[in-house]
């Protein structure tokens, strides 16, 4: 019974190792080479049940049974060692003349003892039993165990010494069969030695065990090359996204920019009721198509972990008018009461991510607002805890909505998420403002909760810890710490400031020239640099307030100019604020900037909001004059003076170009420029193609569509643009195939806009900046 049970158990182990490998047989889709070892594993099976049944048949003395079980024994050895080596050619896939002979030595060895079995039946040759009922074997048994003996020998030998000289996946490869065939042929020897013990049972189940664990080993690296090719596609998508965005940010953002500017116009200087409120619509509706924008470049931040804290010292006061006064003309034109409820302990002075802290308050208070039809909505601000220099802050906004559904709370703070659609459909926005939100306060180290009953109202509740900045508490009058929202349509200028001394540092004159004539008003030195050699050598031998640095230029980009300065002038460098210049506004490109080292980072186009904010931020506070006019320059009807030659280029927006640069004046003086420069561009842009400079031509065809946008002409832009998307992916053919056109319009323009320069002078209208 020993020989049965070990039986047995052998059979038992062995269904549990491979149970997983058998049941795969029936996948339409598994490889060829795990098919065929199924096929070998069931095989083994099989002579693991003969052998079986052959100990307790020949114990029990049945002859029959034993003789007819002992020839299926053996067939199901040659079978099994015939689909072992149909296994090894379908694993190694090579095709050599090695395997090739292994898969046809296993089938003719089945084939030989298949007919050897048949011929034992009339004549024993295999084997056969003594009139005692004793197993005798024979010579055609040894003769099989002998060769498969060999033959497992042989491809031992192989496969290890291919092993040692092949690379990781080879390697494995050779290794299984090599331990394998070595485990089969020492206990074949074992078996042959010993034929009435079950070794050759002990070795297939030694053998496979082993082929499972080295191809569980493969399916594990298979399933992380898959998840790695898996990330890799992801990161690729992810980086066109960002690539996208990247690109879109500035194409979208420009004309938005533009509508709500010449918008501001209309609202400023315009008297007529009916237009008035049109204005009003188109600010309304151009803000909030901006703040979508801004939201999926935020989500864009957010998704790739590319957002930082920017802490500094900040007025709570401040930060709570300014909310007021955001979300105050929404509550009345829903006649909703709003109630600002402010705890009077909480200091006055904090330091922290205000802007970040806002962006949050702002999302939840303009959510209350829009899903309450009627009601109330109440921003409450608590001191929770004070230590001696930190403060537990709590912020609530509540309000008497709509509410959510139980079953909808794990949808809320998924991006792009709408709940209810049913009574929300109508209702503004993309579904990113709680998801943003979420994600700040975890940044910050806290979490958005939510209390809310459906149909009776919602209460969205974080805490923060803030560092405090001052000794003073806010106080019951905290209002009178707020400025004042301005309603005067007619405002004055920011401030003036003749002592500050600027460097702009662009390889694109236009830009320069744009600049200079925004920051007119303010009467600042203004000194401009065309490229980092230049910029270096202006830093070199002048004292800055600050410096502007443009991110994309020829030959030393603004990382490479701002590393020259902090090498060549380290202790100027150190106390001279630096702010990148980029038109790229997506993730990540902030923190890339001040991990260069630069002070700041602001996108292009330039505003002058923007501008002043950065000026008035890091100017010396002495240096800066407030409470002087800036009326603006333009007077009507100097539109009707641009020369009509102008007007004749296809596809040009001369009005949109003039409020770009401010003013008549400065916009002729920018086309002048552009003029000048025509024939030097379309000569360098066909030599680099000629030497196949890449890298230049896109850094100067982006120049190149910037000024074409800059003074107005959209359509050869775009193709600007296009030719410069081209370059990125060095499309060398495609470039060569569009530029003979683009460089045909652009240098036709030459001759009209030298012409319109002309005729303005001759009129009697000076250029900018000339006596």
């Amino acid at each position: 019974m020993f020989y049965s049970v070990f039986g047995i158990l052998s059979l038992t182990m062995f269904l549990l190792i491979n149970f997983r490998k058998l049941i795969r047989v029936r996948n339409k889709d598994e490889i060829e080479a795990e098919k065929w070892y199924s096929y070998f594993l069931f095989a083994v099976i099989f002579y693991l049940i003969t052998d079986i049944v052959w100990g307790l048949a020949y114990e029990l003395q049945y002859l029959k049974l034993t003789f007819i079980d002992t020839t299926l024994y053996f067939f199901s050895m040659a079978l099994s060692v015939m689909l072992w080596t149909a296994f090894v050619a379908k694993y190694l896939n090579r095709k050599n003349g090695f395997e090739v002979g292994l898969k046809i030595a296993g089938l003719a060895m089945l084939v030989l003892v298949t007919i050897a079995l048949i011929v034992n039946i009339f004549y024993p040759i295999v084997f056969s039993f003594d009139s005692d009922g004793v197993y005798r074997p024979l010579f055609v048994r040894h003769f099989f165990f002998g060769a498969q003996m060999v033959l497992f020998a042989m491809a031992s030998i192989y496969h290890f010494v291919l092993a040692s000289s092949s690379s990781d996946q080879g390697r494995h490869h050779n290794l299984t069969v090599a331990v394998s065939g070595a485990t089969m042929m020492i206990f074949i020897y074992l078996q042959n030695a010993y034929p009435l013990l079950p070794y050759y049972a002990i070795g297939c189940l030694f053998a496979t065990t082993l082929i499972h664990s080295f191809l569980s080993v493969e399916d594990e690296l298979e399933k992380n090359r898959i998840l790695s090719d898996a990330l890799e596609a992801a990161e690729r998508a992810n980086n066109a996204k960002t690539i996208f965005l990247s690109g879109m940010s500035h194409e979208i953002r420009t004309p938005i920019n533009t509508i709500l500017g010449m918008n501001e116009i209309i609202r400023r200087d315009c008297t007529d009721e009916k237009i008035l409120n049109c204005a009003e619509n188109i600010k309304e509706s151009g803000n909030r198509l901006l703040n979508i924008v801004s939201d999926i470049l935020d989500y864009s931040k957010m998704e790739s972990g590319n957002v930082e804290l920017s802490d500094e010292d900040y007025s709570l006061p401040n930060m709570i008018g300014e909310l007021y006064y955001t979300i105050r003309p929404r509550t009345e034109k829903k006649g909703l009461t709003l109630t600002f409820d402010i705890d009077s302990r909480l200091p006055k002075k904090l330091y922290g991510d205000a802007d970040k802290i806002k962006q949050v308050l702002n999302n939840l208070l303009v959510n209350a607002v829009k899903y309450t039809e009627k009601g109330s909505v109440v921003f409450r601000i608590t001191l929770i805890e004070k230590q001696e220099d930190h403060a537990r802050i709590g912020f609530a906004v509540m309000d008497t909505g709509i509410g959510i559904k139980d079953e909808d709370r794990e949808k809320l703070f998924k991006a792009f998420n709408r709940l209810d659609t049913r009574r929300t459909c109508t209702i503004e926005g993309v579904g990113l403002g709680l998801s943003i939100a979420s994600n700040i306060l975890q940044l910050m180290g806290t979490k958005l909760c939510v209390e809310s009953t459906y149909n009776v109202g919602s209460t969205f509740h974080f805490e923060v810890i803030q560092k405090i900045a001052g000794d003073a508490e806010i106080g019951k009058d905290w209002m009178t710490d707020v400025p004042q929202k301005k309603t005067s349509k007619k405002e004055a200028a920011p401030f003036t400031s003749p002592e500050s001394h600027i460097l702009f540092i662009d390889d694109t004159e236009l830009n320069l020239k744009v600049i200079k004539g925004l920051l007119e008003p303010l009467q600042m030195q203004i000194d401009i640099a065309l490229s980092g050699d230049e910029g270096i050598e202006k830093f070199a031998s002048n004292s800055y307030d600050l410096v502007f640095l443009d991110y994309l230029m020829p030959n030393m980009n603004g990382i490479e100019t701002l590393a020259k300065m902090r090498k060549l002038y380290p202790e100027k460098a150190a106390f001279t604020p630096t702010i990148s210049l980029t038109a790229s506004a997506v993730a990540g490109e902030r923190e890339h900037m001040l991990d260069a080292g630069f002070t700041d980072y602001m996108t292009k186009p330039v505003t002058l909001p923007e501008m002043v904010r950065m000026l008035t931020k890091y100017l010396p506070k002495e240096k800066i004059h407030s409470g002087q006019e800036a009326e603006a320059t333009k007077e009507s009807g100097l539109i009707s003076g641009i020369p009509v030659e102008l007007y004749g280029i296809k596809g040009i927006n001369v009005e949109e170009a003039v409020g770009y640069c401010g003013t008549p004046e400065i916009y002729m003086d920018v086309v002048g420029v552009f003029a000048d420069a025509i024939e030097e561009k379309a000569a360098l842009l066909e030599e680099c193609v000629e030497k196949n400079e890449l890298n230049l031509f896109t850094i100067t065809v982006h120049a190149l569509k910037s000024s074409l946008m800059t003074i107005g002409i959209d359509d050869l832009s775009i193709t600007a643009r296009d030719l410069e998307l081209l370059g990125k992916e060095g499309d060398i053919e495609q470039i060569k195939e569009k530029l003979p056109g683009f460089i045909y319009e652009y240098q036709n323009l030459k001759a009209v806009l030298s012409t319109a320069v002309s005729s303005w002078q001759k009129n009697g209208q000076q250029r900018y900046g000339e006596d």
